[in-house]
């Protein structure tokens, strides 16, 4: 990804949704193919399972790590899947377990 710099309505936006999930709460990103933040306020962490798939969902991702950094986060732990295997793993076993 080039040097992308995000605009400080990008930031103050994302201030403002941060400020509306809660501890160890979810953002959803559809754009960034259906990745899944998950939010410790109080270290400022997250972690995330990004499940990007092409180019521009990556590119989204990518994008919104660089602004969360901006506010002061940091990825405590970070799963890239990439082809949804780690969806569908997870799926079959909680299937084979629960069905």
């Amino acid at each position: 990804m080039d040097e992308w710099k995000p605009r400080q309505s990008d930031i103050d936006w994302t201030r403002e949704h941060l400020n509306s999930i809660s501890e160890g709460g979810h953002w959803v990103i559809p754009s960034a193919g259906g990745s899944i933040f998950t939010f410790y306020h109080t270290t400022k962490t997250y972690e995330a399972i990004v499940n990007a798939t092409h180019a521009p969902e990556m590119h989204v991702a990518l994008q919104t790590m660089t602004v969360l950094e901006e506010l002061g986060y940091k990825a405590g732990s970070l799963l890239v899947d990439s082809d949804g295997s780690l969806i569908q793993s997870h799926m079959h076993k909680f299937q084979k377990e629960n069905m």
